[in-house]
């Protein structure tokens, strides 16, 4: 019998996007004392502090720009955690499921419809 072995994955975990504090701190504790049923810890939210233009730009460093038309299967849990946790990286495979929760930012100046419709 030998010793080795890979890294250890917690399977059936849950992972929620957010833009910043607010959506994990007020949003989504709220969410989850009114429905516990939902059975998501606090620790699988994701603060990505900031917002899906940038998710979108991350994207295509990592992807390149025909990321969307050559129907890529993109790594979010990767992409994010190369720039956010590059210490402990994750991966799609972890998760059971991946939630984003962005606000659609109209107003800033790297909207772009054709990039909403991409990342959907």
């Amino acid at each position: 019998m030998n010793n080795y072995r890979g890294r250890v994955r917690k399977r059936s975990q849950n992972l929620l996007i957010v833009e910043g504090h607010h959506e994990k701190n007020k949003l989504f504790w709220l969410i989850f004392k009114c429905f516990p049923e939902i059975n998501i810890n606090m620790d699988e939210i994701w603060i990505y502090g900031t917002n899906i233009y940038q998710l979108y730009n991350d994207i295509v460093k990592e992807y390149g720009e025909e990321w969307a038309e050559e129907n890529m299967d993109i790594d979010l849990p990767f992409v994010i955690s190369k720039k956010q946790y590059p210490d402990k990286l994750q991966y799609k495979e972890d998760f059971t499921n991946i939630v984003l929760v962005f606000d659609y930012e109209r107003h800033d100046t790297n909207f772009s419809e054709e990039k909403i419709l991409k990342m959907q």
